[in-house]
């Protein structure tokens, strides 16, 4: 039996996706499987970007601005769609004939070689996608975002409406144009990643037109947005007739015995660490080995296309480690995404496996997509590429820890490093404390200067409201960031958000909050609290300050415009490094 694994739309097109490659290696290694993919994110991007499509949209645009210009009266919504589809047209000309030289500059190395050439191609691209956002008003596109129905993602009911919408979701004609080659490839089970919030209504759009087109064919659906509804699987119970399983943890060795047993004509509502659905309620199949798959096979990206990933040159995503070698921050939802232990390849395997990608795929760039890269499995997988004279380049998330010293960073830039993201979070040592960082600020500056003079671009996240955090303390972030604006590529923050099951979640008294039942009584999917609190930022004075902080000129700087947070590492710190 054929298994056809879909990445479905839409986050950033920047290189191929890692969990359904590393299914595709484990089905096809371990198993013998015979597995195709199809990588319809990306060719959503080339759907909706592209001259044909642009000229396509123009006509449902300006029928609907003739539509409502001859319209008596026009009300609120009314008034508001006619300016975006009046600003739609304006540019019409300019987008249709500039938008296929424009994705192809995505793809040059030189775009990256200055930042105002680079400026200019982000401009055109959210100019591009306010354009193609008219046609399915109220429907909006964006770079930050992706795709905004006004279907809430937190509401199964809406969720409903939202597959259906053939007005406001353009996924519904993009699927129907790629129906045919899906089932031309006879697959008997069809396994759909959903990672992002942004990616469930566009894959349940698709799961709908192949279950009406395909009765009996079996979905099954996994990745790390299952992991948010751990113990609550009923919430997916309004969607059984459209899944079949959910494997919501490591899919490697589920998604096998479940192809065995399918092809086997043996039970398959019994398969562990599946959800299943009985008479419409989904019920979880417990793990009975909690041993990992992580690292038993290469990731097999055979069957992308990854010349055409919108990127300055091949980028290919990998896990050097499982879980997160700290996993105490208390805020953070990424405890909840496996049930296994902490797991850590060595450097020396790290750098057998990102050979064998070399030599299968000629890419030299490698994207660590952990939570947090281990320091010392990257500096000693740097002196392992320094030593022997191998021409790969990497980036990719990290703790601020104080074994990132001059030297360390030196011999890590020397080895292909770069740019690293760290988890900055705060300045001030209580508020850090409190969120059990365990991060020392002496040493912040002391890294990021080291990074600078080493040739490691740095990108700080954080986020301002932490339960207890005083408006004085999240000033003290800010004039920070501004202080070393000269050592810092790229920032990106916001508001403190409370998420279902982490340890802020569990003990609330701890951290002075009274949790609200989320933002409203149908979000039956939402996982994002309200909250008030006793002391400290949060609410109306927590919106003011980051609106306010981020029209300062520095951090406006500093929060560069970017089509995709991963062509950070190609791009220079400022005007004056190009």
């Amino acid at each position: 039996m054929k298994t056809l694994l879909i990445f479905p739309p839409m986050v950033d097109a920047v290189h191929p996706p890692l969990g359904i490659a590393t299914i595709a290696g484990y089905l096809r290694q371990i198993g013998n499987k015979e597995v195709d993919i199809m990588d319809l994110n990306l060719e959503a991007h080339y759907h909706f970007l592209n001259s044909k499509y642009f000229r396509d949209i123009y006509t449902v645009i300006n029928d609907e601005y003739r539509r409502l210009c001859i319209k008596e009266s026009l009300n609120d919504y009314e008034k508001g769609k006619k300016n975006i589809l009046e600003e739609a047209l304006s540019n019409a000309d300019y987008l249709i004939n500039n938008i296929d030289v424009n994705v192809k500059a995505l793809k040059n190395h030189k775009t990256y070689n200055k930042l105002s050439t680079y400026y200019q191609l982000t401009d055109f691209m959210r100019l591009a996608q306010k354009y193609v956002s008219a046609s399915i008003y109220p429907t909006t596109w964006s770079i930050e975002q992706q795709f905004v129905f006004r279907y809430s993602v937190f509401k199964t009911n809406e969720i409903l409406q939202a597959i259906n919408d053939s007005k406001e979701n353009p996924f519904i004609n993009f699927y129907k144009e790629k129906l045919a080659e899906i089932l031309e490839k006879r697959a008997g089970l069809v396994g759909i990643s959903i990672c992002y919030f942004e990616q469930l209504i566009p894959a349940l759009t698709l799961i709908k037109l192949l279950k009406k087109a395909k009765k009996d064919l079996k979905i099954v659906v996994g990745g790390t947005y299952f992991t948010l509804y751990t113990k609550n699987w009923n919430v997916f119970n309004p969607f059984s007739d459209l899944i079949d399983f959910i494997i919501p943890d490591e899919g490697e060795k589920p998604f096998l015995n479940l192809i065995n047993a399918l092809e086997n004509n043996e039970i398959y509502s019994k398969i562990p660490g599946t959800v299943v659905f009985d008479h419409g309620i989904a019920k979880y199949i417990e793990l009975e080995d909690q041993e990992s798959a992580f690292g038993l096979c290469l990731p097999d990206f055979s069957h992308f296309p990854l010349d055409l990933y919108l990127a300055p040159c091949k980028i290919l995503p990998y896990k050097t480690n499982l879980g997160c070698f700290w996993a105490k921050c208390t805020f953070c939802s990424s405890v909840l995404i496996t049930n296994c232990k902490y797991k850590e390849k060595k450097a020396e395997r790290i750098l057998a496996d990102i050979k064998s990608l070399y030599s299968l795929y000629d890419v030299k760039d490698f994207y660590f997509v952990d939570e947090a890269l281990a320091p010392t499995v990257a500096r000693r997988l740097a002196e392992e590429i320094q030593q022997q004279k191998l021409p790969f380049h990497w980036f990719g998330d990290t703790r601020l820890e104080k074994m990132f010293t001059e030297e360390t960073l030196n011999d890590m830039n020397k080895g292909g490093c770069l740019m690293l993201s760290f988890g900055f979070e705060s300045i001030v040592i209580r508020v850090l404390n409190k969120m059990k960082k365990n991060t020392n600020p002496i040493i912040i500056p002391e890294i990021i200067k080291n990074c600078k003079k080493a040739g490691i671009k740095t990108f700080l996240m954080f986020f301002l409201g932490f339960p207890t955090e005083t408006r004085d303390e999240a000033l003290k972030t800010i004039n920070f960031i501004e202080e070393h604006q000269k050592e810092i590529h790229y920032i990106a923050y916001d508001r403190f958000t409370l998420i279902k099951n982490t340890p802020v979640f569990n003990n609330p008294n701890e951290y002075g909050i009274e949790i609200r039942e989320g933002y409203a009584p149908d979000e039956d999917l939402g996982v994002w609290y309200d909250y008030t609190c006793q002391t400290g930022l949060y609410g109306d004075e927590l919106v003011s300050l980051i609106k306010e902080t981020k029209n300062r000129p520095i951090i406006k700087t500093l929060m560069k415009n970017v089509f995709s947070r991963s062509h950070l590492p190609y791009l220079p710190m400022s005007d004056s490094d190009e």
